[in-house]
């Protein structure tokens, strides 16, 4: 009897980032309203039509939003990059999924592309609502019309009630002063009791009917044009931060061959790639490799880049504050500290977790943007009205010795942490920071207030630059994800910086679960 061994193949296709935003397109539909109506059907507070768009998908994914979304000038990775638009009609909701080679790169656009399709919303949405104002606005000018015939005929054929209309729209008491005491308070004389002929009492009730329609219809032009002016509905609610994705094609492939050799194979397989899984999964290989201690491990589980200021109360929130205090009691936390990784965006939400949770425990604290691809930082926080710069301008004033003693009071701030302050990032990627203006610029910071700089970056292995902002600080705070950095990449880092004279303060793994879509 022969025995059939299947063995499974996977195919892995290259490593790809998701970065999800969610815009509010709609009101929720509500199941049931306040006053009891058991059907669930919404009852508006308003007269105004509800304005929605026949089609969010079709104008999400249209080539002049797509466009926007890749930005003024598409690198090459442009074609790489993946769009897919979701409706949520319960919530009102539609889920933009952004899927490229990076996660920067996934999250920049993402952002861009929530940006570029709310805009495209409240564009088209105006038109349609000035297109029906117009409409509206024509048919209550035929009635109208038809109001001015009517009251005309009447005139003519009972002078006693109707001789002192001058207008359909006389407001009430100016009515010509004959038979001013037989109209209502509206305006409107009532329909005899008596009239002089059929045709006369139908023409009486059809100018009362006549003047229902045409209020009724102003009421909703009225609502049109309030709804036109608001503009509330439609903006970005959410965007996730880039998870990594992959998927994998199975085929299977079935051989006649012994038992005896096919468990062979199988435990081969399994001892060697375990053998050969190099990448950091632990504490102890992390501490290892980077010749740091372990500081914190912090779990993300979909929550937003800054934990801290958005979820004060979440898990990761939690884990950020207990990073800060034990970087206090180390009795090691230096003037200025570069959060850096040696590959990848894991430092970036680090950096302003970290910086924010320290704010929080009484410090002092200047969060520094290094990339445009930072430039998320910049949500909860504003600019000043007048003063306002970014980072490679007060590199230049510091390098050239022009910066006062005021520069705290010159930085984006928020009500959310008042003793944290950024400095923003340039908007476009710029070939050379000036470096040399990097120390003279923490100088200025320490001495107009800021007890800790906290610098985000660059990838210490991905950006020239990087050795020397780290040098500048002296001091630097390893962010990795587990299975992400291999130990020849944390050595390899952990050398170069040793040479360079920088001290590692320690390391933060951070336990990112991916979802996939």
């Amino acid at each position: 009897m022969g025995i059939f061994v299947f063995a499974r193949v996977r195919t892995r296709p290259p490593v790809r980032f998701r970065s999800v935003a969610t815009v509010q397109v709609a009101q929720p539909e509500k199941q049931s309203d306040e006053s009891g109506n058991r059907n669930g059907n919404r009852v508006s507070t308003t007269t105004a039509p509800d304005i929605t768009l026949s089609g969010p998908q079709r104008l999400a994914l249209a080539k002049t939003t797509v466009a926007k979304a890749l930005g003024p000038a598409p690198g090459p990775d442009a074609l790489k990059t993946r769009f897919n638009a979701r409706r949520d009609k319960e919530r009102g909701t539609i889920d933009l999924v952004v899927t490229a080679p990076t996660g920067t790169q996934a999250r920049a656009v993402a952002g861009r592309w929530a940006d570029a399709f709310v805009a495209a919303h409240r564009l088209e949405n105006t038109q349609q609502l000035k297109q029906q104002e117009k409409r509206l606005s024509d048919r209550i000018k035929a009635f109208h019309d038809e109001l001015q015939v009517v009251d005309y005929k009447l005139a003519k054929l009972m002078p006693i009630v109707y001789g002192g209309i001058l207008r359909y729209d006389s407001p009430a008491g100016t009515m010509g002063g004959r038979g001013g005491g037989r109209f209502d308070d509206a305006g409107r004389p009532p329909v005899p009791e008596v009239a002089p002929s059929t045709y006369a009492l139908n023409l009486a009730y059809e100018r009362q009917q006549l003047q229902k329609v045409i209020g009724e219809m102003a009421e909703n032009l009225a609502a049109l044009r309030v709804e036109g002016v608001q503009q509330t509905t439609f903006r970005r609610i959410a965007q996730t931060p880039p998870a990594r994705v992959s998927h994998t094609r199975p085929t299977t492939m079935p051989a006649l061959v012994a038992l005896l050799f096919g468990l062979l194979v199988a435990v081969g397989a399994a001892v060697l790639v375990d053998r050969s899984d190099r990448t950091i999964r632990d504490a102890t290989t992390a501490a290892a490799a980077f010749s740091a201690p372990v500081l914190s491990r912090i779990p993300v589980n979909g929550e937003g880049d800054f934990s801290v200021l958005a979820h004060p109360s979440s898990i990761a929130a939690d884990a950020y504050r207990g990073l800060a205090a034990t970087a206090i009691a180390t009795d090691r936390l230096p003037r200025a500290i570069m959060v850096s990784t040696p590959h990848g965006d894991t430092h970036e939400p680090v950096a302003a977790n970290f910086a924010a949770a320290l704010s929080r425990l009484g410090l002092r604290v200047a969060l520094v943007a290094t990339g445009p691809e930072q430039a998320w930082y910049m949500k909860p926080f504003s600019l000043p009205r007048a003063g306002g710069a970014a980072l490679p301008e007060l590199l230049e004033l510091a390098q050239g010795g022009r910066l006062n003693g005021h520069l705290r009071d010159r930085l984006a701030t928020t009500d959310k942490a008042p003793n944290l302050v950024v400095v923003p990032p340039a908007d476009q990627p710029v070939l050379h920071l000036p470096i040399d203006g990097l120390p003279p610029l923490l100088h200025a910071l320490a001495d107009s207030g800021v007890d800790v700089t906290v610098i985000a970056g660059p990838a210490l292995l991905e950006d020239a630059d990087a050795t020397l902002v780290a040098w500048a600080t002296r001091s630097v705070l390893w962010a990795i994800e587990p299975g992400e950095i291999t130990q020849v990449q944390a050595r390899a880092a952990a050398a170069r910086l040793e040479l360079a004279g920088v001290t590692p303060f320690g390391v933060v793994m951070v336990d990112r679960k991916h979802s996939v879509l």
